[in-house]
């Protein structure tokens, strides 16, 4: 994940540093391996909190939390396969790892928020765990069920991924919210959608499904690429654009052809 501004990437380098440093617990590290950090979603946060003129300690612990609550929850949902756990034994302590990681890293926001002084952040970032945790619920209920569509898929899909940043948007209450949400919202659920046609759908679907998830995911860009034009402050537009274009390669013309947004 690059910036243009160097300023902006020796910023987000030190975030990510430190993240990696949260993250690198040696037993869970070789038990479970290292995690997988939500790179987009962190660049994402750090460029609204640019945008906002936030004090760099702020943001500094303020993308902490959030990406430390999420890769918690991450690891949490996480499913072994049976190639990784050729035994129950193995299969039973890789789980509780899995536990014990995500207790860990998600439990450690409360601590950098804490020393702050930020109760109500900690009491926000609170509910939009509740909303996740509600999503992937409304998702095993309809996989029981034989209810799940690829419409109610990608909703469920949105909240899990998006969740987190969104209630800061939502907490600030600033006119630049709604953008920021809906740019945000296009394009994490874009990655997920994405990353989930090739991995994790559900084993029923047809390949005509998962043709359908990419191209909404490539709707979704198309849309972000099209709010991004109308952005008003110069620098963060640079900045998202180029965003987009190292994250989701190959998608220059989106913007220009996208519909049924």
């Amino acid at each position: 994940m690059a910036f243009i501004s160097k300023t902006y990437q020796q910023e987000f380098q030190t975030i990510l540093r430190t993240v990696q440093d949260e993250t690198s617990d040696p037993l869970v590290v070789n038990v479970i391996g290292k995690l997988p950090i939500p790179r987009l979603a962190l660049a994402l946060q750090y460029l609204y909190f640019k945008e906002q003129y936030t004090p760099f300690d702020a943001i500094r612990d303020y993308c902490i939390s959030t990406v430390l609550i999420q890769m918690g929850l991450n690891v949490h949902n996480e499913v072994p396969s049976g190639s990784e756990t050729p035994s129950s034994s193995v299969h039973d302590r890789y789980q509780q790892f899995q536990v014990l990681a995500g207790d860990l890293y998600s439990g450690r926001f409360y601590q950098i928020l804490a020393y702050r002084g930020d109760t109500r952040i900690i009491r926000f970032l609170s509910d939009a765990v509740s909303v996740i945790n509600q999503a992937r619920t409304n998702l095993y209920d309809l996989f029981q069920n034989n209810e799940l569509t690829v419409a109610l898929y990608v909703q469920e899909m949105e909240k899990i991924g998006t969740a987190l940043i969104k209630a800061w948007f939502q907490y600030e209450r600033k006119h630049e919210g709604t953008k920021w949400e809906s740019v945000v919202s296009n394009l994490l659920t874009a990655e997920k959608l994405l990353s989930d046609s090739n991995d994790t759908v559900p084993v029923h679907w047809q390949p005509s499904v998962v043709s359908q998830l990419k191209q909404r995911a490539m709707q979704l860009i198309a849309h972000s690429r099209s709010l991004v034009q109308e952005w008003s402050t110069l620098e963060i537009k640079r900045e998202l654009e180029h965003l987009i274009d190292v994250s989701f390669p190959g998608t220059t013309q989106l913007g220009k052809t996208a519909e049924d947004y």
